[in-house]
Order: structure tokens, then C-alpha cells, then sequence
């Protein structure tokens, strides 16, 4: 807080002040005095502003473990991360204040693709994992006489998994 010129006088005046920005997110208080009576002053913090290094990851069918960065507009700004799915965990980072980072692990998938989401630090950060589905057949061979006729083969798959057959 800073008062302006001039800072005295007689009789009836007002005294001018000006209070610079505050950038922290904690609020702050201050006062002048005039003579012996005081004037309290107390100014909000700035919203802390956080961002994530990435909103979007991609993770093998096998998982793995992932990180994403929080950048914080100060050290006081805190945060958390969670997850949306069973199949992700946060491993560290769960809370933070100030500039951080995140990791979390997908599990190993044996189904087909699928997508999940981790919000951390109030913003969402999708995660895509690959597919997961290996097939097998029970037979890769059939000796037919000249008569023809039908047969049949069995397919394996994970549930959830498309196959196609052509010829």
C-alpha cells in the first residue's frame, strides 16, 4: 500500500492510496493510519491457474505406467489426481502443490481397445490403450475330397472382439 501525495493536511481532505496487484493466490491485508484512527485494507488472492503437460496419452494393450506434468501458477496452488476406471492408478502424484508431476499405470488389456479418463489438477486427461485381442483357430488346414462339402472353423477370441473371415 502505498499513499499519494500529499499525505497531510487541514480540515476536511481525503487521502489517496493505491495497492499493487497481488499475484499470490493467498489473500493479504494491510491498513494506514490517520492519526490515531486506522483504515483496514484486505485484498483477494489470485485464482491459482494450473495446467497439464498433456490431455491426451496412448498405452500399449501390455499397460504401463504413464506421467503427465502440472505446472502451477504458484507453489501454494494445490491439486489432486484421480481416476475415472478401474483398469488406471495413480501411483504418485495423488496430491501436490506448486509445479508437479503425475504417474499412473494402466493395466494390460486382453479385449479390445479402450479409453479412459484421469483428471488431474481439475482437467481431464484422456488415456487410450490398444487392443488387446489375439486370436486363434483350431484348425489352418483342410484336405476336402472332389465332392467338396462344408466345413467349419473355430475362432478364440476375447470377448468384445471383432473378427472377419473371407476368402
Amino acid at each position: 500500500v502505498t499513499v499519494a501525495q500529499p499525505s497531510e493536511g487541514q480540515g476536511e481532505g481525503s487521502v489517496r492510496f493505491s495497492v499493487t496487484a497481488n499475484d499470490d493466490p493467498a489473500s493479504r491485508t494491510a491498513g494506514i493510519t490517520i492519526n490515531d484512527q486506522r483504515v483496514d485494507i484486505s485484498q483477494a488472492g489470485k485464482p491459482c491457474e494450473l495446467t497439464v503437460s498433456s490431455n491426451h496419452e496412448s498405452v500399449g494393450s501390455g499397460g504401463g505406467d504413464l506421467s503427465v506434468n502440472v505446472r502451477a501458477s504458484a507453489s501454494t496452488c494445490s491439486w489432486t489426481a484421480s481416476s475415472g476406471v478401474s483398469w488406471i492408478s495413480i501411483t504418485s502424484g495423488r496430491d501436490g502443490r506448486g509445479n508437479g508431476t503425475v504417474t499412473f499405470h494402466a493395466d494390460a488389456v486382453t479385449g479390445p481397445p479402450r479409453t479412459g479418463n484421469v483428471t488431474i489438477a481439475g482437467q481431464n486427461v484422456q488415456v487410450d490403450q490398444g487392443t488387446g485381442c489375439n486370436f486363434a483357430i483350431d484348425a489352418d488346414t483342410f484336405n476336402l475330397d472332389p465332392s467338396g462339402g462344408d466345413r467349419q472353423v473355430s475362432v478364440t477370441a476375447p470377448a468384445g472382439c471383432g473378427w472377419t473371415a473371407q476368402s
